[in-house]
């Protein structure tokens, strides 16, 4: 071999132990990054016309278990549903208040059935007839403030969801941005770890507002769908919105999909036959 060539593998084999360095660094500095996954280069020995000319770095491979990551956004999507049901009945048993606080609805209304039997003993009295009249409008005043109550945080709901909806459109436009990224870089042959740890790090914080099922595919893309299989990102990406069908006090989110107008006919037709 000649000196060229000597040098040519030692150089070969410098550029490679740079890769690992530069790999570890970023998975040393990156260790307590959300959606961060370990990445490592592939290394290949180099072969030219039979003869081996030193080692080549064939790309950057992110160490991820898709299993793992189908688990942990079922984690987080039961999580999330789980803390916001919890917050607001909790709120909820707060304003109403336990059997035995005074000021409770439970404690009022004990308090007029007392009163109402004190008074089926004399109903001449009437110190017996005031004190029903004034704990059953102690009882009604306590009942219509949990019903303002109520409404308040129906409302802080609804701006809650709106805001959620908004937030995952945003995600979800962000991811089928990435997802063009990755597909072009993937077919170049570039380093797609850093946007796949973005789209890693979207997901999570997607799944924390919707549950979710993300289908990884080969070219670096992800394909979304909800629990229910519809469809929310694949080549396109769909909307969500939120229907308010009047005068049921229900809310509906419906994902509405660009495709073309042929397309969307025939699928309804077939949804409907």
């Amino acid at each position: 071999m000649s000196l060229s060539g000597i040098l040519g593998n030692a150089l070969s084999g410098l550029s490679a132990s740079q890769a690992g360095m530069r790999a570890s660094s970023n998975n040393v500095a990156n260790v307590n990054t959300p959606g961060y996954a370990r990445t490592s280069p592939n290394l290949v020995a180099r072969n030219v016309g039979g003869t081996a000319m030193g080692v080549q770095v064939n790309g950057i491979t992110r160490i991820a278990d898709q299993f793992l990551q189908v688990a942990s956004l079922n984690a987080i999507s039961s999580a999330g549903q789980t803390s916001v049901i919890a917050t607001a009945l909790d709120r909820v048993q707060s304003q109403f208040g336990g059997l035995d606080d005074p000021g409770s609805m439970f404690s009022r209304m004990n308090k007029v059935f007392e009163s109402i039997a004190q008074a089926s003993v004399d109903p001449s009295l009437a110190v017996s007839r005031l004190a029903v009249g004034a704990d059953v409008d102690s009882f009604f005043d306590e009942t219509k403030r949990l019903s303002l109550e109520i409404k308040t945080q129906r409302q802080e709901a609804d701006a809650r969801i709106s805001a959620g909806v908004e937030r995952a459109n945003q995600l979800m436009n962000e991811l089928f941005a990435l997802n063009t990224s990755v597909q072009n870089m993937a077919a170049g042959g570039g380093d797609t770890s850093g946007a796949a740890n973005r789209q890693s790090e979207l997901l999570d914080e997607l799944s924390n507002l919707l549950d979710v099922r993300a289908v990884p595919q080969a070219d670096g893309r992800v394909v979304l769908r909800t629990e229910d299989g519809v469809l929310l990102l694949d080549n396109f990406v769909a909307t969500l919105h939120i229907l308010r069908p009047e005068p049921a006090p229900t809310r509906q989110i419906t994902a509405v999909s660009p495709l073309p107008i042929p397309m969307a006919r025939q699928r309804k037709s077939k949804a409907t036959s």
